[in-house]
Formats: structure tokens, C-alpha cells, sequence
């Protein structure tokens, strides 16, 4: 027609319509090839158009309605990280969504309920486990040796006072605090068997292995002192021998003298008489 109203029926797409007979308010046409025009009808709140390649395309509730951010299950986090401050945390939540969790205030730990939601907690300090025992039966050991030469080996080290460079070395846990120790390639010119290294080829050092030496190191020395006190108990029996032989020579030196002195008088006695 060049004017007026058509009445007639659906106009083919062939012939430029649309080839449907209704529409509803907000709703989409799809093509179909030389047929009628597929409408699509309103998407929901939060509904995207996916296509699939091969058929119509299909709507999918990607989005959140409250939100309106990307859900979880379409790759999405489905919470407003705008809103995320530093140090907060994206965490799930009952609903399978994710939740932001503000930063925690200094000393608060993370922890997890028995429903699997996640808070800042204070939590006492534990105290530490008691440490675990060593393996040491005689049947799991060979080339057993006495330990000798302790005392000179521990005359050899080098105690030291230090700080970590912690700022150079993040990933290793060091404080700022000072330390007390030894430094493990001094302690390798003197005692090899008690450096080790990790997987970053630094030098590690078994102080535990310090301990059998201390215990031989004491024994040595309690054996020097007893050692030097039966010299020093013989030493004063023997001065005081001496010391009883000089008491005695002196007394026998006045004993003798006292005889002489008798005599001299008796002499001079004589002599007056005559």
C-alpha cells in the first residue's frame, strides 16, 4: 500500500516486516533466517543475551538484581570491589556469593565458625606443645664413638650477638629483635657435621647438636677439677708434714737448749764454792 493502515496479515520478512503478529513492551527480535522473526521476550532483572553459536541466543542470569555485579558461577566475584578498603578481604558467603570482610584491627585473628562463615577474633596466645622426642634407641645407631675434645672444640667458637636484615629477607619470617648465636660458617671450619643448608643454599645450624657436646664439654672440665683438688689435697698434706717435721726440730733445739743453760749453772755453782 502507499498509504493508510494495513490490515491485512503479517508482512513477510521477504517483504520487510517482521513476520510476527505480536511484541511484547521491551522485548527483542531475533532473526531467523528467511522466516518470521523470533521475538525474544523481556529479559529479567539481570539477564544477559548469550549467544551459543548455533541456536538462538540465550538469556542467563549473569548478573546480581541488587548489585548488578557478575555472579560467581559466570566467573564473577558478585561483590562491589569499589567498595573493598586496603587490607579487607573477599570471602564466601552462605548464599554462594562473596562478601567483602573489612580489615581486622591489630592482633584480631582470622578465624571460621561451624556454619563456614569467616570473622576477626581475638584469640588467646596457645601455649606451645610440648616439643616432640627424638628418636635415640641404641638399635637404630651405629659406628657409635665417644665424644672427645669437647672442651677445646667449644674454646674454638665464636658467640655473637646480631640482628636479622630482615628488610633484605621478607620471605623468611625474621624479627627485629636481637639475637644470640653463632654464625654457621665459622661454626663449619670447627664442627661441619652440624651445618646444613636449605633449598636456597643458605647455611643452616643444628643447635640441638650442641648439646651432647656441652654435656662432654662439663664432664671434661669436672674431671680437670677433680683432678687439680687431689693435687691440691696432696699438696697440703705434704706441706703440712713439713710444717709438723719444723714444729718438732724446733722444739727438740729448745729442749736442748734448756739442758745446756742447767749445765752452765751447776759449772758457775761449783766454781762460787770452792
Amino acid at each position: 500500500i502507499s498509504s493508510g493502515t494495513w490490515e491485512g496479515t503479517t508482512i513477510a520478512v521477504d517483504q520487510g516486516g517482521t513476520g510476527a503478529t505480536s511484541l511484547t513492551d521491551g522485548g527483542i527480535l531475533l532473526g531467523n533466517g528467511t522466516g518470521a522473526v523470533t521475538p525474544m521476550s523481556v529479559l529479567a532483572d539481570g539477564e544477559l543475551v548469550i549467544g551459543d553459536g548455533d541456536t538462538d541466543p540465550v538469556a542467563i542470569a549473569a548478573f546480581t538484581s541488587s548489585t548488578g555485579t557478575l555472579k560467581h558461577e559466570n566467573g564473577g566475584i558478585e561483590a562491589n570491589i569499589s567498595a573493598i578498603t586496603t587490607g579487607g578481604l573477599l570471602v564466601g558467603t552462605a548464599s554462594e556469593t562473596m562478601g567483602i570482610l573489612a580489615v581486622g584491627a591489630t592482633g584480631l585473628v582470622l578465624t571460621v565458625n561451624a556454619s563456614g562463615a569467616a570473622a576477626w577474633a581475638s584469640i588467646p596466645r596457645p601455649e606451645a606443645p610440648p616439643t616432640p622426642n627424638s628418636s635415640s634407641d641404641r638399635r637404630f645407631k651405629k659406628n657409635i664413638s665417644n665424644v672427645s675434645g669437647a672442651l677445646e672444640k667449644l674454646s674454638k667458637l665464636n658467640p655473637v650477638n646480631y640482628n636479622w636484615r630482615k628488610d633484605e629477607f621478607q620471605n623468611k619470617g625474621f624479627n627485629d629483635k636481637k639475637q644470640w648465636g653463632f654464625i654457621a660458617q665459622e661454626v663449619e671450619k670447627v664442627m661441619p657435621e652440624l651445618v646444613g643448608a636449605d633449598e636456597d643454599d643458605y647455611l643452616t645450624l643444628n643447635y640441638n647438636g650442641f648439646v651432647p657436646l656441652l654435656t662432654k664439654a662439663m664432664q671434661e672440665q669436672q674431671t680437670e677439677i677433680d683432678k687439680q683438688q687431689k693435687e691440691i689435697d696432696e699438696l697440703k698434706a705434704q706441706l703440712e708434714l713439713i710444717m709438723n717435721m719444723l714444729d718438732n726440730d724446733m722444739s727438740d733445739k729448745t729442749d736442748h737448749e734448756k739442758d745446756s743453760n742447767k749445765n752452765e749453772v751447776v759449772k758457775l755453782s761449783m766454781a762460787t764454792e770452792k
